[in-house]
């Protein structure tokens, strides 16, 4: 029972927002902006929260596969994208940049179906 409980509360975390905290699930977050010393999260709906820390600590806490940096100050939850052009990921009607620098850890994230053969 306590293992169910843990796994569940692994599926969601709780964001500070108006002096109080809201439950949001990891699936519901599309991306991560740091700005100076906040990170914006950027939710279906369009909706967004703005929490006083560093990307690297949300990133930690968040604790998931599913949340890849695309650039210094931008993660991108791969669940929500819908198509990769070159250095562009898109989600819904956003577009996110993706450096040089990050552009092999990303495209080695993707589950891409490669063709040919193995071996």
């Amino acid at each position: 029972m306590m293992n169910d409980t843990v796994t569940a509360l692994a599926d969601f975390v709780f964001v500070g927002h108006k002096n109080q905290y809201e439950r949001v699930a990891k699936t519901d977050i599309i991306a991560l902006t740091a700005s100076g010393a906040y990170v914006d999260i950027l939710t279906v709906g369009n909706k967004q929260y703005r929490v006083s820390t560093y990307l690297a600590n949300v990133l930690e806490q968040l604790n998931d596969p599913n949340f890849v940096r695309i650039s210094r100050k931008q993660v991108v939850n791969l669940f929500h994208i819908e198509l990769v052009n070159h250095d562009t990921v898109f989600i819904g009607s956003q577009n996110f940049t993706v450096t040089q620098s990050y552009r092999q850890e990303f495209m080695d994230s993707l589950p891409i179906l490669r063709t040919g053969k193995k071996g």
